[in-house]
């Protein structure tokens, strides 16, 4: 009876641990209320910054062109984490003025497939022989520089 018990214990451990989640959130979330309010007084870059912050990202290929983005992502105990929403508002200037702002949120990423290869890059992957050679005598030096004898 007593192992029965433990068992039970054990696995509604497990399951409460299992279904724990937190929820982080990062960057700056832009509701639609503050863009209508930036629009109506046709906000220049200043007022922008004043009322919403810092960009996340100001693109070198256009200066009249800044992003918010915020992220919401979801920790789970014993899977990690994994991203439960996004939404990245795009506001364009014209003339130092806000002239036009674009919503993209959840919808929009569904379109966007990720590829699933890598990028080879030459020259950054050592291989275990390498490594090797390369901690010799490293790590019984002293302060002059040379190896204890």
């Amino acid at each position: 009876m007593k192992f029965l018990t433990n068992i039970i214990l054990l696995i509604t451990t497990i399951i409460t641990l299992a279904s724990c989640k937190s929820l982080e959130s990062h960057g700056r979330y832009v509701s639609a209320e503050e863009l209508d309010a930036l629009k109506s007084i046709k906000a220049s870059k200043s007022d922008v910054v004043n009322k919403l912050g810092s960009p996340n990202l100001k693109p070198s290929y256009s200066k009249n062109t800044w992003y918010y983005v915020s992220r919401i992502r979801a920790k789970r105990s014993l899977w990690g984490s994994k991203t439960d929403s996004q939404r990245v508002v795009k506001l364009v200037f014209k003339d130092n003025n806000l002239h036009k702002t674009y919503i993209m949120d959840n919808r929009q990423n569904d379109k966007i497939t990720l590829a699933s290869t890598i990028t080879p890059t030459k020259g950054s992957d050592k291989s275990m022989i390498l490594e090797f050679f390369n901690n010799i005598g490293r790590f019984n030096k002293k302060k002059g520089g040379r190896s204890k004898k």
